[in-house]
């Protein structure tokens, strides 16, 4: 992890994917109706993606929804648009995973059992 041919990767990897949660995040917060700035909105998203990798949540919900509504009410948008804004995220969370219940629909079972030969017969296959 820390030769120099992989730690450069591993960063670079780490800070796109905190970029696309953010854009998510922000993509939430407007699809929710919040008008603040970019700016207004990028240190609660902060605080909420830290909240959600907390393994305090019930199915992915919890924390991330505790945290905005905080977070969102003690800055003065509201509670109720930090809470929108968090079950936004959530929901549009799980439409972007949705593709990978048909990659594991369509894919087909492997038997763990070798292939059948005259001379011998595996037990349990």
């Amino acid at each position: 992890m820390l030769s120099l041919g992989t730690w450069p990767a591993v960063v670079l990897l780490s800070a796109a994917a905190l970029a696309g949660y953010l854009a998510l995040f922000v993509v939430a917060a407007r699809a929710a109706g919040s008008q603040a700035t970019l700016g207004e909105l990028l240190p609660l998203l902060v605080l909420a993606l830290f909240a959600m990798g907390l393994p305090l949540n019930i199915g992915g919900w919890g924390p991330r929804e505790a945290v905005s509504t905080a977070a969102f009410g003690a800055v003065g948008f509201g509670a109720t648009q930090g809470l929108s804004t968090a079950v936004v995220y959530g929901v549009l969370s799980l439409i972007a995973c949705l593709p990978g219940v048909g990659v594991l629909l369509l894919r087909r079972p492997i038997s763990r059992c070798p292939a059948p030969r005259p001379e011998a017969r595996v037990a349990g296959c």
